[in-house]
Formats: C-alpha cells, structure tokens, sequence
C-alpha cells in the first residue's frame, strides 16, 4: 500500500540479512562459477591463451617462427579428400544404356524386307531405293549400281551376309556415333548395359546387366572396319545397305546414370582425420608446406583462440552477467525472509550444475559429439529452484545464467543460449511436480515433446541431418529424465536440511494428522474448526491474486496454535461460560494477544518453515483488541485511570507480505461473520467489507505490497466463499419441533 521509490541502493541485502560467512561463501561461490567458465571447458576443447603462430601470419616456403604441438587430439573432416573420394567414386559408374525394343523390331523388319528384294531373281531397283533413303545420294547410287551388278548367285551371298551380320549387330547393340565420341572425349572407357536380345526375330530382352568397352561397341563409324576384318565378301556394300537401313537401337539413359553417380557420391562417407595429442604441427626453422597451414587452421578450429583482450573482455562479461543475475534475485522477492541462505542454495546449485555440465563436455569431446547441446544439465537446476521456492522466476533466472556462462563453451553461439534457455524455461512451465499421478505423467510427456520438437528446429536451422542428431534427440530425452529424477530425489533432503516451504513440505504440513493439529483438534476445538475455515479462505484468496496459495492454506491451519495452552480463554472454545467476566480487561488483554507469541514459540518446536512462522506472527498485526478495549474505558469512566491504545493492541509486525495480509483479512472476516446474528448474502458482504475497509485505515496492509485491485479480488473472493459456507436450505417436516 506505500509507495517506494527505485534506488541502486535497494539492489544491496540490508546487513541484517546477512552474516559475514554467508557473504564469504556467496562471494567465493561466484568467483568459482565464473572460472569454471573461464578456464574447463576450454580444457576439454582446447588450449585457452591460442597459439604462438597463427595460420594467417604463415606463407608457403618460409621458415616456421616456433614449434607448435597439439595439446589435445582430435579429429576433422578432410574436405578435400572427401571431395575427391566422392568425384572418384561417381565417375567410377559407366554410362548407364538401354535397348530400344520399337527401334530394334524396327530394324529387324527393314533387314528382312532389304533381304528379300536383293534375292529376287529381278532385283527392282525402285523397291531398293526406298529403303536406302538413309544415304546421301551419290552413295545411294552407287550402292544400287553395286547391287545390281551383282548376279543372282553374288546376290544371295549378300543377302545371307547381311542378315548374319545385322543380327550380330543388332544383339550386341547399334550405338550412336555422336554419343560414343562424346563418352570417349569424356575420357570414358566403358559402359553398362541393362539387359540383352535373344532371338532377334522376335526381339526379346533380358534383365542382366552387362560391361562393354567402348573400343568394341557398333556405330556408323566402326562397321567398315569391322565387316572388313570379319573377311565379308563384300564388305563396302555390305556396310553401305547396313547404314541405310538401321538406326541406333541402344540409347543412352542420362536420368539412371546421373542417380547410381549421385548414390555412388553420397555412399562415400566422410574421411576423417585423427590428430594425436603431442602432435607436432610445425617444427621451428623448418620451410612450411600448404599441408602444415591447413593442418595448422584445423587445429586453430578445434581450439579457443583467445587472446588476452579477449580473455580479459569474457571475464569482464561473465562478472556483468553474474551481478546482474545477483541484481535480479534480491529485487525480484523483497518478502523473502532468508535471501542469503537461498542464495547460498541457488549458487550451490548452480556449481553442482556447472560441474554436471563440465562432464558432459568431457564426455562429448572424447567421443567426438560435435551436437553437445541435449547433453548439458540445465534444467537439472531450473526444475530444482522453481519448485524449491514455489516461484517460476527462480527456474527462469537460474535458466537464464546458466545459459549465458554455456556461450563461453567454445562453438557456442546465440542459437545455443536460445536452446539452452527456451528449452528450460518450457520445462520450468510444463512440468508439474504434484498433482495426481495423471498430470506428473502427462506433464513429463508434454516436457519430452517439448524437448524433442526444440532439438528438431534447432538442428534444422544449422542445416544438419536427421542421422547426425538421432543421437542428440536420445540425448536431450534421457536428460530430462535425469534431471527430473535428481530433483524428486534431492529435494525431500533439501527442504528438510534447510525447512524450506517447498511444494512437498507444504503438503506434508496441510496433513490434519500432524502431531501439533491433533493436538489442537482435542484441546481447542473451537480454535481448530476456525482454523479449517481461515485455511479455506485464504487460500482462494490467494488463488483469485495469484499469491502462495497453499502456503496460506497451511498458515491458516497453525495461525492459532497459540491458543492451545488457554483455550478457555477464547470465545469459540467457551460453552457459555465466559472465563474473561472474572478477570480485568488488562489481564484479559495479554491473555488475548499472548496466543501470537505461543503460536511462534510453537511453531518453531514443531519445525514449521520460518515462512509459516512469519505469518502466524503477523497474521493479527499491531491491531487494537477492541473488545477490551471499550470495557477498558468503561472502567475508565469509573476509576479515572487513563486508558493507553497500545496496551490493548496487539504487539506484532504488521503483514509484509500478501501471503500474511490474505492470512489476516480471511482470519477476521471468519471471526466477524461468524458473530453475525442474521447470515444472509447481503450481512455477509457488508461484514467483510467493514472488516477490510477498517483494516486499511488503521494502516495494517501498508507494508503487504497489496493493491486496491488486488483488495477488490480478496473482497470478493471472501464473500462468495463465507456467503457459499453458510448457504440455505429447504425446510424439512419436522424441523420446527427441533427449533423448539
């Protein structure tokens, strides 16, 4: 309800909150952070001060400055080797042909028909001319003058040479001449060949595949040669009428060859090349070679090549980091009363991880994992501090820094940190720690697709290959697991050593079977029910605000442990009988106010959080006791003793905190509408709001950080809760006599 004003002094922890040795360990646990950054994972990836000799200051031929030697081993891709692996492996596949069956049933029937006009008895010189059209024409005409000076018997030894031929021809394939010179001026020595003919006449195919070099293959331009040394008896003719009548009937496949060379291509897997450590890269006065600066710029890939200034300025910008992260945690939760001890927490937390985080990259470098994001351990912490402190900002924080000291990891980059952090702080929104088993589990599956769907985009946008990052989506599912596991485990152990108000105790402490609420339920009854009731109200008015609601709930089961040792003394516990009508109001008075202290003293017997004692220290404030009060000046009237307002207050801190405000408005408006002689909807809502108006003016809710808005929402929250509680009903035939 006060206005305070922003100061860089407010960014300091008042001394009181912390101790000499809280500070010294805070301190010397940041420091450790920092050089954790600053200094392993540069072990891990490389040499941290660069090299004495940088490959851009080398030439070819000069004498090397100094000796140079790997630190660590490790391993690159040969780009150029690879490259020529994969040239060689593709040109290794021959030209892919294939047999044209229309072309070749084509060709057989032209030879047929060529035959049968040269063995006719009168050879018709118009029929011959038509199907040598193939030919220019002064060969055309000498052809036909060829033929037709043969004689019958020259004829049919002709005839019978150019069916024998043509069908050896056609088998084996007629190529073309332009892409066969084409092949050879490629420097290509064979083919390949799907399939063969048999049986010529009726042209059918088999499905081998078979080698030919091209020395030996049939075209327009190899016929002569070949007829001539197969000892034809007229091999000039013979070739002429061959070269007129058929056409290339094997043709070359550009789409299958072009494939089987880019399978051959891909098939060839990366050549990789192993550096040992203690390597020697350069030697000293000895003439460098292009092979020593390539293999020195690999080298300078694999290592940190920082130089002073740039250690100096990552320092510099780790030390920003961690101030503002410091900056940030004591501004973003002013009502937390133990700052230092959950700092203390967080940075040991924080450490562990770094630790966790530092063998991973261990890991991943010796085994050459270059896609080491999933591996790394960051929601470990983010799931820890969100849930330990029942605030998301604490897992977003602890996200967040983590992240940014992970960009020191040399091949980080900005899409690392938003990997690293999205995916946490999805994790920290996701992944619910209670509930019944059916929301953990179906929490646990969102959060692993969640994983899995931020892996897949953030490898695609580098372009990498689904087989390159199976590995990285096993990874980042089993490290979720992990990460949830540790934390279900450590945080029983935690929350117990330190008594935070974690999820877990909390719910151990809502149990009505805890030793200190069963003693309340027998001892005070009236106290215990009224309990019950101002847990119920605050906590929907915590809900309604988004406040710690069940840390209200559990703060309003023990806000009036107190009363234990004086239940008589308290109005719900009284069955008529007024203890208070014997005794003065000044003693009735510390009677009255005693039961904040015993409730402190109580709660601290029992191992409540410092959170829950707090709050039942404040949940009455330094409000006046108004009762007594008025008898007090009563009295005054009488005796003419003078009456002090704050000997009939209560003398506590007033709230300082919504969580404590919600536990004092609930409290009263329980206890006023429960004196109400008429409950109706309408007394109910006039009750509360006298009790909440009476409350802000005497100053109470000052220092809860409650807005009227806020004030608004408790109001009517309040009122739908105690209006809900003492609803109506229909009268039943014979409830008149019970009224009796």
């Amino acid at each position: 309800m006060n206005n305070t004003s922003f100061s860089f002094q407010s960014l300091k922890p008042k001394e009181k909150e912390m101790t000499p040795i809280q500070a010294f360990w805070i301190i010397t646990l940041s420091v450790i952070s920092i050089l954790f950054f600053m200094i392993l994972p540069n072990y891990f990836y490389g040499n941290i001060f660069g090299l004495d000799v940088s490959s851009s200051e080398l030439q070819v031929k000069q004498l090397a400055p100094s000796d140079v030697y790997v630190r660590n081993g490790f391993s690159y891709t040969d780009q150029e080797a690879t490259l020529q692996a994969q040239t060689e492996a593709a040109n290794a596949i021959n030209p892919y042909f294939e047999f044209n069956l229309s072309t070749t049933q084509k060709d057989v029937q032209l030879i047929d028909s060529l035959r049968n006009v040269i063995e006719q008895e009168n050879v018709s010189e118009r029929d011959l001319v038509a199907l040598i059209l193939g030919l220019p024409s002064s060969e055309a005409l000498s052809t036909i003058q060829g033929v037709m000076s043969l004689d019958e018997d020259e004829r049919k030894v002709l005839a019978n040479e150019l069916s024998i031929y043509a069908n050896k021809i056609i088998t084996a394939g007629y190529f073309s001449t332009n892409e066969v010179e084409k092949l050879l001026k490629e420097g290509k020595k064979a083919i390949s060949i799907e399939g063969s003919l048999s049986d010529v006449p009726n042209t059918t195919q088999s499905d081998d595949l078979k080698t030919e070099e091209i020395s030996t293959l049939f075209t327009k331009k190899t016929l002569s040669s070949y007829l001539t040394l197969s000892g034809a008896t007229h091999a000039d003719l013979l070739t002429s009428l061959l070269v007129a009548t058929m056409s290339p009937n094997v043709s070359y496949n550009s789409s299958k060859t072009a494939l089987d060379r880019m399978s051959a291509y891909n098939s060839i897997a990366p050549i990789i090349v192993t550096i040992p450590k203690g390597q020697r890269i350069l030697s000293k006065d000895t003439v460098v070679t292009q092979d020593d600066i390539n293999l020195l710029k690999e080298l300078e890939n694999h290592n940190m090549q920082y130089d002073r200034f740039q250690i100096i300025s990552n320092l510099i910008f780790l030390i920003l980091v961690t101030y503002a992260s410091y900056c940030f945690y004591w501004t973003m939760d002013d009502k937390n009363q133990r700052k230092s001890v959950i700092a203390l927490l967080y940075l040991v937390i924080l450490t562990f991880s770094e630790l966790l985080i530092l063998i991973s990259l261990y890991f991943t470098s010796k085994y050459g994992i270059s896609n080491w994001e999933p591996f790394l351990p960051i929601a470990l912490g983010t799931i820890f501090m969100s849930n330990t402190m029942n605030l998301k900002r604490y897992g977003v924080l602890f996200a967040g820094q983590l992240s940014i000291y992970c960009m020191m990891i040399p091949s980080a980059n900005w899409l690392t940190f938003m990997y690293l952090f999205i995916s946490s702080v999805g994790c920290v929104w996701l992944l619910k720690m209670f509930g019944d088993r059916k929301e953990k589990v179906m929490s646990i599956i969102k959060v692993l697709l969640w994983y899995i769907a931020l892996t897949l985009m953030f490898y695609c946008l580098q372009n990498i290959s689904f087989q390159e990052i199976y590995i990285s989506l096993v990874a980042a599912v089993l490290n979720i697991i992990i990460c949830y596991g540790l934390s279900m485990i450590a945080m029983p152990f935690i929350d117990g050593f330190l008594n935070l108000p974690t999820i877990f105790r909390l719910t151990e402490l809502e149990s009505l079977e805890t030793p200190l609420l069963e003693k309340l339920k027998i001892t005070a009854q009236g106290t215990y029910i009224h309990s019950l009731g101002v847990s119920e109200l605050a906590y929907n008015a915590a809900l309604a605000i988004g406040a710690n609601a069940q840390l209200c709930k559990v703060a309003g089961l023990y806000h009036d442990v107190g009363k234990i040792d004086h239940p008589d003394y308290f109005i719900e516990n009284q069955n008529g009988v007024n203890k208070h009508d014997l005794l003065k109001p000044q003693m009735s008075v510390a009677i009255i106010r005693s039961h904040v202290k015993l409730g402190v003293e109580k709660g601290r017997e029992a191992g409540l959080p410092s959170e829950v004692i707090h709050l039942i220290e404040e949940h009455h404030g330094n409000d006046l006791i108004f009762y007594f009060y008025n008898e007090a000046l009563k009295e005054q009237e009488e005796t003419g003793n003078l009456v002090a307002y704050g000997d009939y207050s209560y003398n506590a801190p007033i709230p300082s905190s919504k969580e404590s405000a919600i536990l004092m408005l609930a409290d009263s408006a329980e206890a006023a509408c429960k004196s109400l002689k008429v409950v109706t909807p309408n007394a109910i809502q006039k009750m509360i709001s006298k009790v909440m108006k009476g409350k802000v003016e005497k100053g109470l809710l000052d220092l809860s950080h409650i807005d009227l808005t806020e004030l608004h929402i408790i109001e009517a929250s309040l009122i739908k809760s105690i209006t809900g509680r003492n609803h109506t009903r229909i009268s039943y035939p014979g409830d008149e006599d019970l009224e009796k």
